[in-house]
C-alpha cells in the first residue's frame, strides 16, 4: 500500500472513531465573508484538513504524515484545513509539525493523548463533575516568619538567590471588579 492510500486508510478510521466520543467539542462557530455565522461540524474540518494534508504529502516526511494523520483522527484537523498547495509555505508546513513533534514525544501518550485528555476534562466540567474526586488537600508543613526580623531577612536573600531559577504563576482575569478590587492583584518589589 503506498503512502497516500495508507494515509486515507488510516485518516478516515482513526477519524471516524474519534467522532464517537459525545462531546460538544466537536463543533465550532466562525464568521465567514460579510459577518454570516456558519457552524462548521469536526467532520467536515477533518475532512478538509485531510485533503489539504493528502494536496501536500510529496513535501513532508512520513513522521510528519503519521502525526498528522493521528491530529486529524482526533478531530484536529483545522490544523491543517487551510494549508497551501505544495510548493507554496512549505517550510511553515514542517516548521509547524516539527514543533508538534516536539510536543507529541513531552506529553505521555502524545498529542493524540493530550487532546483526548482534555475532552474529558472538558466533558467533566460541563457536567460539574469535578476531576479531583476522592484526593484531600494537605496544608503543607511550613513556618511563619515576623516582618523585619533576622530570620526573614535571611530567606529573602535566600529567595532572591535562587529566584531566576523560579516559575510565577499569575493567574489571568480582570481586576478584581467581581470583589469590588480595582487595583493591582499583585504586587511587589520583584515586579519593578
Amino acid at each position: 500500500m503506498d503512502r497516500d492510500t495508507s494515509f486515507a486508510s488510516s485518516a478516515m478510521n482513526s477519524s471516524s472513531a474519534s467522532r464517537g466520543t459525545g462531546t460538544s467539542a466537536g463543533k465550532s462557530s466562525s464568521s465567514r465573508g460579510h459577518g454570516v455565522a456558519t457552524v462548521d461540524s469536526t467532520s467536515q474540518r477533518c475532512a478538509r484538513g485531510k485533503q489539504a494534508l493528502r494536496a501536500n504529502l510529496s513535501v513532508l516526511s512520513d513522521e510528519h504524515v503519521k502525526l498528522a494523520t493521528s491530529l486529524i483522527g482526533v478531530g484536529q484537523g483545522h490544523l491543517f484545513e487551510h494549508w497551501a498547495p505544495p510548493g507554496i509555505h512549505d517550510e511553515d508546513k514542517q516548521r509547524l509539525l516539527t514543533q508538534l513533534q516536539a510536543l507529541d514525544a513531552n506529553y505521555p501518550g502524545g498529542l493524540r493523548q493530550y487532546t483526548l485528555n482534555a475532552r474529558e476534562l472538558l466533558l467533566k466540567s460541563k457536567h460539574k463533575l469535578s476531576s479531583l474526586e476522592g484526593f484531600t488537600a494537605e496544608i503543607p508543613q511550613g513556618f511563619s516568619l515576623q516582618a523585619g526580623s533576622k530570620e526573614m531577612v535571611e530567606a529573602e536573600k535566600q529567595g532572591y538567590a535562587v529566584m531566576q531559577s523560579c516559575a510565577f504563576v499569575l493567574l489571568a482575569g480582570g481586576l478584581g471588579a467581581h470583589s469590588q478590587k480595582y487595583s493591582q492583584k499583585v504586587k511587589g518589589e520583584f515586579l519593578q
